[in-house]
């Protein structure tokens, strides 16, 4: 991004986040594409449970407490990859890396199973459920954690599904209990992150800036308002108060001799 671009952005992004979290900071429902997609695969999981031999594994590993769990089950996710009949399977392995106690035992094994599949996402059919289980993740005392995730991972499989996670926060309503500080920070981090990620990715990074900045980083972030010609919503409301003040100042001078 330019620098005039980027510093617009930064500028004004915290003064319309304040205004414009009231607006977006509400509950909303799952959409039915989402739940559907959740739907099948919890019974794509259930059916290999019951019916999938290499699901004993898992089962195995999820009962075992012992060291190296995690490592196990990341290998037998990766061993499983681009294997369409073992979508379930894979499935039960996911949920058992998520079901970790330990937050960071369970993000460690959750990013390293998303890095060991090269799978491209729009290919995966378990990509909307990594990104709904890490988006999960992100509570009010983990939050700064993720982000932290977000912007130093290299990994670029990886840092998709983080910026996703976070894309899906504040596109489900689920930031409602951030602070305006913390609503802040996720602007400026999205905005940042917008510059690394891949084109396909760009158009729903913007629509979360859209929702918790306003139009004009987002329209930035697109490309819009820094041509000839075109202008952002602040500057043109900038320009119509202007003009409505000299309008006013003109309307009460006296007439002239």
């Amino acid at each position: 991004m330019a620098k005039a671009a980027r510093f617009v952005l930064l500028f004004i992004g915290p003064a319309l986040a304040l205004g414009a979290i009231i607006v977006w900071w509400s509950t909303r429902k799952p959409e039915p594409a989402a739940k559907a997609r959740a739907s099948a695969m919890e019974e794509a999981a259930q059916k290999a449970a019951k019916n999938d031999p290499r699901a004993g594994e898992v089962l195995r590993l999820m009962r075992d407490r012992g060291m190296g769990r995690s490592e196990r089950l990341v290998e037998l996710y990766a061993s499983l990859a681009g294997d369409s009949s073992a979508t379930g399977v894979r499935a039960l392995t996911l949920n058992a890396l998520f079901s970790e106690a330990n937050l960071a035992l369970r993000l460690k094994g959750a990013l390293e199973a998303i890095a060991s599949d090269d799978t491209p996402s729009r290919e995966d059919p378990l990509w909307p459920e990594i990104v709904h289980k890490l988006s999960e993740q992100w509570t009010p005392e983990t939050f700064d954690k993720g982000r932290d995730l977000m912007l130093s991972e290299q990994r670029p499989r990886v840092r998709r599904a983080l910026v996703a996670s976070f894309v899906e926060l504040v596109e489900t309503g689920q930031t409602a209990s951030l602070t305006p500080d913390q609503a802040n920070a996720l602007l400026t981090d999205l905005i940042d992150m917008h510059a690394l990620a891949e084109n396909d990715q760009k158009p729903a990074i913007q629509g979360a800036v859209r929702k918790i900045g306003g139009n004009d980083p987002a329209d930035l972030l697109a490309g819009k308002g820094l041509g000839p010609g075109q202008k952002l919503e602040l500057q043109a409301e900038y320009e119509k108060q202007l003009q409505a003040g000299v309008d006013t100042l003109l309307k009460n001078q006296p007439p002239a001799n």
